[in-house]
C-alpha cells in the first residue's frame, strides 16, 4: 500500500517554493483551464505567521519530546539492615559517609538508564566493587565516597548468565571479548600473577579489584615473591600489564529472556534485581553459590540475587503494590499523568500507580494552563515519587519608544498553541507565575494595536522590559507673531474616527501615548477649529503649529479720548468673541483667527459697530470711540444727555435770575 502523505508534502512545498523550484519528485500532470491568484499584502503576512507559528511549535515539541531520565538509588547498609532512596543523576555524584565496619549496597534497577560506572574515595578507607547495576562497599574507617552515574544499556529485572571457559592472553595485550549471538558480554573475572605490586589491569570499564594474596616462589635465582590478583571489569575489553608473569581471564555472558512468567531450567545461572515493592516468589530449588562464580557469590545474596537453579520451574516476580508520584516545591495544583503502558493515570498533585515488570513508568506535568511542565521517564523506581519541576516566574514591563512607563495595554504569551493574557490597568507591569522553561513569544496590544512582539527565552526568574511602538506627542501652538498660545485643545483622529482629546491651560499639551501610526490633529481654540493637519508619530515626538491666529487689543474711548471700562466688546463671523473692558479701557482677544470680523462695542444703549480685517498684517490695537461721555453707576451718559442737561440748566439760571429780579423790584411791568 502506498503512502500519500510524501506525494501530499511534495505539492505543498512545491506551492511554497513556486513552479520554477528544482524539488525531485514524481508528479502527475492534471490538465485544467488556467486560473489567476491574486496574493495580497495580507495574504503574505498571513501565509509567514502560520509558517513562523508552526517552526515555533515545531521547535517546542522536539524540546519537549525528550523526556528527562529520573533514576533512584537504593542505598542498603547491612549493619542497620534499612534501606533508603535517593536520586542520582549523571551531572552529579552520589556522596555516601559510611562508619567504620559498615558495608553498604548502592543498586539501581537493572532498566535503569544510568549505571554506577566510577567510585572515588574521598575521605577514609574503604575498598568498593563495581557491578552492572550495584556498588558493594565495605568501610575500613569512617569514609566519604563520590559515586558517578554514567548512561549504560537497560536490562530487564531478571535475566540468565553463563559462565564461558577460562582463557589466556600475553603480557601487555589488548584484550577485547566479543559477544556471542544472543549473550552479550556481562563482566570477566581476571586472575592475574606479576611480581610487580604496581602492576594494574586497565579499562574503559569499572575495574574493580576482588582479592589479592602474596605467595613465595622458589627459583633457580632464590625465592621470588609473586602477587596473585583477581579482578572483576563491568564490561568487555581491558589492557593488560606489561609486568604480568600470566593472566587468565572468564567472560560472563547474559541473554534475555521472557520475564512473565520466568522459566528457569535445570543448572540455569538466573541473575534478580527485585525492584523496589516488587514481590519475588521462587517456586523451584535454588542454591545462592554458584558453581564458578563463589568469588562473587558473596556480592549477590540480598539484591541483586545470583541463583543456581537446581531443577526446572518458575521464577516470579510482580507488582502487587503502588508507588506515589507527587511534585515538591507546593505545586498542588499542577496535574500529573502516569503511565506505565497498560495502565494510565490522573490526578492533581500526586497520583499512585502500579508499575510495570520491565516496563519504565513515563510521567507528564501540566499546568493549569495544559502547558507540559515535565516529562520524566522513571527507569528507576522508588516507593515515594517526587517529579522536578522547573517553574519560573517573569516580571513584564512596559514602556514606550522614549522609555517612558506604558499603562493600560494588554500582554499576551504564546507557547505552542497556549496562550496566557494579562490586561494592564493603571500599571506598566505584569508578573506570570509558573512559567515552564522554554521560548514564547511576547505580543503587547495598545488601544486596539499590537505594538511589540518579541520572542524571549525563560530559564530563571527574570524581569524583562520592553520598548513598544508607542510615544506621546508633545504640542505647542505659535500665533502669527510667534508667540505660544495658551488654552487650547487639540483632538487626534484615525480613519476619521477620533482617539482622544485633551485641554491644556498652558502653552503645552502632551497627549497620552499612542501607537506608532498617522493621524490627523486639529487644534481647537473656544471650541473652534483652528488648525487641522497630518502627522505620523513614527517620525517625530514634537510638533510645534503654525496657527493663523493674531491677538488684538482693542481700545475703547469716550467722545473726549479718556478710557471706558467695562464696555461690552464682540468680534463676530462665523464664530463670536466678546469680553469686556479693563480699567484701562482695554478689550483684550489673545488670539483671534484670520478673517473679516463685525466689531461691535456697546455699553447700554450706546453702541458702535465697523468692520475689521485679522490677518498677519493688521495693527495690534484697535482704538475704537463710542459717542458716550461719561459711565456713571453702569449708566452710560451720551452726548445728548450732556446736551440736554446744559439745556435744562440754562433754562434754570434764566429762571432764578428772573426770579431774583421779580423780588428786588417788587414787580414786573409788561407793556
Amino acid at each position: 500500500m502506498k503512502s500519500s502523505t510524501g506525494g501530499r508534502i511534495a505539492k505543498t512545498i512545491k506551492v511554497l517554493l513556486g513552479p520554477s523550484s528544482s524539488i525531485a519528485m514524481k508528479t502527475t500532470e492534471i490538465h485544467h483551464r488556467p486560473r489567476t491568484y491574486h496574493f495580497t499584502t495580507f495574504h503574505v503576512k498571513i501565509l509567514a505567521l502560520t509558517l513562523a507559528t508552526l517552526i515555533f511549535s515545531l521547535s517546542l515539541v522536539s524540546v519537549i519530546s525528550q523526556p528527562t531520565k529520573i533514576v533512584y538509588a537504593e542505598i542498603f547498609i547491612e549493619k542497620s539492615k534499612k534501606s533508603y532512596y535517593v536520586k542520582v543523576s549523571e551531572n552529579n555524584p552520589l556522596i555516601l559517609t559510611l562508619q567504620k565496619g559498615d558495608n553498604a549496597t548502592i543498586r539501581v534497577d537493572s532498566t535503569s538508564q544510568l549505571k554506577p560506572r566510577k567510585v572515588i574515595i574521598h575521605e577514609g578507607k574503604c575498598s568498593y566493587i563495581i557491578f552492572d547495576d550495584q556498588v558493594f562497599v565495605e568501610a575500613r574507617s569512617k569514609c566519604e565516597i563520590y559515586v558517578y552515574f554514567k548512561e549504560s544499556d537497560p536490562k530487564p529485572p531478571i535475566y540468565l548468565l553463563r559462565i564461558s571457559e577460562q582463557r589466556s592472553t600475553e603480557p601487555g595485550s589488548n584484550v577485547t571479548v566479543k559477544d556471542e549471538s544472543e549473550w552479550k558480554v556481562w563482566g570477566i573475572l581476571i586472575t592475574l600473577l606479576t611480581t610487580n605490586p604496581q602492576a594494574q589491569i586497565k579499562s574503559k570499564y569499572p575495574v574493580s579489584l576482588l582479592a589479592s594474596s602474596q605467595h613465595i616462589v622458589n627459583t633457580s635465582t632464590g625465592p621470588v615473591l609473586e602477587y596473585e590478583e583477581t579482578y572483576w571489569i563491568a564490561g568487555k575489553s581491558f589492557q593488560v600489564p606489561g609486568e604480568a608473569l600470566s593472566i587468565t581471564f572468564v567472560p560472563i555472558y547474559y541473554r534475555i529472556k521472557q520475564i512473565a512468567p520466568f522459566i528457569a531450567s535445570s543448572n540455569d545461572i538466573v541473575y534478580i534485581n527485585k525492584p523496589a515493592l516488587a514481590n519475588l516468589t521462587i517456586k523451584i530449588d535454588v542454591e545462592k553459590s554458584v558453581p564458578g562464580l563463589n568469588i562473587l557469590s558473596r556480592y549477590f545474596q540480598r539484591n541483586p540475587l545470583i541463583l543456581y537453579a537446581k531443577s526446572r520451574g518458575e521464577i516470579d516476580l510482580n507488582f502487587n503494590n503502588f508507588i506515589n508520584i507527587n511534585i515538591g516545591n507546593q505545586l498542588e495544583n499542577l496535574i500529573i499523568e502516569a503511565n506505565t503502558g497498560n495502565i494510565k493515570v490522573k490526578g492533581k498533585g500526586s497520583v499512585s500507580i502500579r508499575p510495570a515488570l520491565g516496563i519504565p513508568i513515563t510521567v507528564k506535568v501540566y499546568t493549569e494552563a495544559g502547558d507540559i511542565a515535565s516529562e520524566c521517564e522513571i527507569t528507576s523506581i522508588a516507593p515515594q515519587i517526587e517529579i522536578p519541576i522547573e517553574l519560573y516566574n517573569i516580571k513584564i514591563n512596559l514602556m514606550d519608544v522614549e522609555g517612558n512607563p506604558l499603562y493600560n495595554s494588554t500582554i499576551s504569551l504564546y507557547r505552542a498553541l497556549k496562550t496566557i493574557t494579562a490586561h494592564l490597568v493603571n500599571n506598566n507591569s505584569a508578573v506570570f507565575k509558573n512559567l515552564v522553561k522554554g521560548e514564547y513569544i511576547i505580543t503587547i496590544d495598545y488601544m486596539g494595536e499590537e505594538v511589540a512582539r518579541e520572542v524571549i527565552r525563560v530559564e530563571r526568574d527574570s524581569t524583562f522590559t520592553i520598548r513598544t511602538r508607542v510615544r506621546s506627542i508633545e504640542i505647542k501652538a505659535l500665533n502669527a507673531k510667534g508667540d505660544l498660545v495658551q488654552n487650547y485643545t487639540a483632538a487626534v483622529y484615525s480613519n476619521n474616527k477620533i482617539i482622544g482629546k485633551w485641554h491644556t491651560e498652558s502653552n503645552t499639551l502632551r497627549t497620552p501615548p499612542l501607537p506608532f501610526n498617522n493621524y490627523t490633529l486639529v487644534i481647537l481654540l473656544n471650541n473652534h477649529e483652528v488648525w487641522r493637519g497630518k502627522i505620523n508619530l513614527k517620525e517625530y515626538s514634537k510638533i510645534i503649529v503654525p496657527l493663523k491666529l493674531m491677538p488684538i487689543i482693542i481700545k475703547v474711548k469716550n467722545v473726549f479720548g479718556a478710557p471706558l471700562s467695562k464696555v461690552s466688546v464682540t468680534l463676530k463671523n462665523n464664530n463670536t468673541w466678546s469680553t469686556l473692558t479693563d480699567s484701562g479701557g482695554r478689550a483684550v482677544f489673545n488670539n483671534i483667527p484670520f478673517g473679516n470680523y463685525t466689531l461691535t462695542v456697546k455699553i447700554g444703549d450706546a453702541s458702535t459697530t465697523e468692520n475689521v480685517e485679522i490677518n498677519a498684517s493688521s495693527m495690534q490695537f484697535i482704538s475704537v470711540q463710542i459717542p458716550v461721555v461719561a459711565v456713571i453707576g453702569g449708566f452710560p451718559i451720551l452726548v445728548i444727555h450732556v446736551q440736554i442737561f446744559i439745556l435744562a440748566l440754562a433754562i434754570l439760571i434764566a429762571v432764578i435770575i428772573i426770579w431774583k429780579l421779580i423780588r428786588e423790584r417788587g414787580e414786573i411791568v409788561i407793556e
